[in-house]
This record gives structure tokens, sequence and C-alpha cells, in this order.
């Protein structure tokens, strides 16, 4: 039997995009995180990739992408190194939050020459910001905690994905335990 019955299942291709600048403690916890993720073993199909540039930047590895985690700091209202993650969209109607990460990675997406990739925040409560290398003690315990809803939010695109033949308007990610 040369060729099977079933039709190859293409694999999302998934970013994880660390924001923030690594000059200013806690307001870089994204690219902090993305460089932390990289020291791990990641699938084929998923990029880590520090996005700490203009937005116009960001919009050729967001082009690329089915599905985009992006992690940076947050003001949410939590203790520092909390963790927020919510889809994009539903972040935009959260009074409490407040991230100009957010409004760059919306600026990058109204960029973009295709439809625009299913995002998700993985949002880091601060608890530093002031200009300076490195993170708070906080925000760097929850490192494993965001490693897991990293691969967590993999595990359900990629689910998702061989399940549905992975649309953008029909993807449901998982809501993760994270406080």
């Amino acid at each position: 039997m040369p060729w099977s019955a079933q039709p190859a299942v293409r694999r999302p291709r998934i970013l994880i995009a660390g924001i923030g600048s690594l000059l200013s403690r806690d307001d870089g916890a994204g690219a902090h995180a993305v460089r932390w993720l990289r020291r791990r073993r990641w699938p084929r199909h998923v990029w880590v990739a520090e996005l700490s540039e203009p937005a116009l930047h960001a919009t050729r590895f967001i082009e690329r992408a089915d599905a985009v985690l992006a992690i940076y700091s947050m003001i949410a209202g939590g203790r520092p190194g909390d963790l927020h993650y919510h889809p994009l969209s539903e972040g935009l109607t959260i009074q409490r939050s407040a991230s100009l990460h957010e409004f760059t990675l919306i600026s990058s997406l109204e960029f973009l020459s295709i439809p625009p990739p299913l995002v998700w925040i993985l949002g880091i409560e601060p608890d530093q910001s002031a200009m300076g290398k490195g993170v708070s003690p906080a925000v760097a315990a929850a490192m494993p905690q965001v490693e897991q809803t990293v691969r967590e939010f993999i595990a359900s695109v990629s689910t998702e994905s061989a399940a549905t033949s992975l649309s953008k308007s029909e993807y449901h990610a998982p809501s993760a335990p994270v406080a």
C-alpha cells in the first residue's frame, strides 16, 4: 500500500512571543520568559521568539503563525508573579488590565496582510518596573508556571488542529488554572 488513505494533518505553526525590554526589570518579563523558555525543548512547529522590536518587526513573525501566545508584563490587580491568561480580545475588555505591550501587539496585528492568527495573552504581574537588568524574585519564581501554561497552550492548539484542521475562527484554547 503506497499511500495512506488518511491525509496528512499539518501541525499548526505556533509562535510563543516574549514582549518587553530586558533593561526594565519586570516590565521585560516577556522577554526574560522567552530567554528562560529557549533553554527547554519544543516541537519543531513551535517558535519561541523575543519580539521586543517595534510593531512592524513583529508582523513578519506573526503572519507566519496559526496561533500566538504573547507573554508580557501586565498590571491587573494581582500579586507580583501572578499569571493572567486569556484571549487578546478578552484582554481589551478587562478594565483593570494595563499593559502598553498589548497596544503594541494590537498595532502589529493592524499591519498584517492576511487575517490575524489566534492570539492569546499570558500576562505576568510585575513587582519592579524600574530600569535595571533581571526580574524580581516573584517574577523569576513564576517561570515554571509560565512554562507549564505554554505547554498546555501548545498541546491544546495541536490537539484542536488535529481534530478539526485548525480554523482561526473555530479555535478554543484551554482555560488554564492561573491566578
